[in-house]
């Protein structure tokens, strides 16, 4: 896989399913966000979900931002998505940069 300056990556790991395999190799500024399926499967009170094209657009939009500002953007859009509604699984959202060596 190739990746340049515009390429979000983000993966969701189903432990109840087969993994493949694979490699990438990081450059200096790449980002790596790893999630709990509480980000995506988050419903609001319309019982709509969060979902991967929300959350993956959501990246998307916080490209320049420090990373710690893009994480803490995601979680206030997850919650403002609930509009208040009672939290049902756990909400995690972990950021990696990859710096210039």
């Amino acid at each position: 896989m190739q990746l340049d300056e515009n390429t979000v990556m983000a993966y969701l790991f189903d432990v109840s399913g087969p993994f493949a395999e694979g490699e990438v190799a990081m450059q200096g500024g790449d980002r790596l966000y790893l999630y709990s399926d509480g980000v995506i499967e988050w419903p609001n009170q319309e019982g709509e979900l969060f979902g991967e094209e929300r959350f993956f657009q959501r990246l998307d939009d916080l490209r320049g931002a420090a990373l710690d500002e893009a994480c803490r953007q995601v979680y206030a859009s997850v919650r403002e998505f609930a509009g208040g509604g009672v939290q049902q699984d756990d909400l995690t959202l972990l950021g990696i940069e990859f710096l210039e060596s």
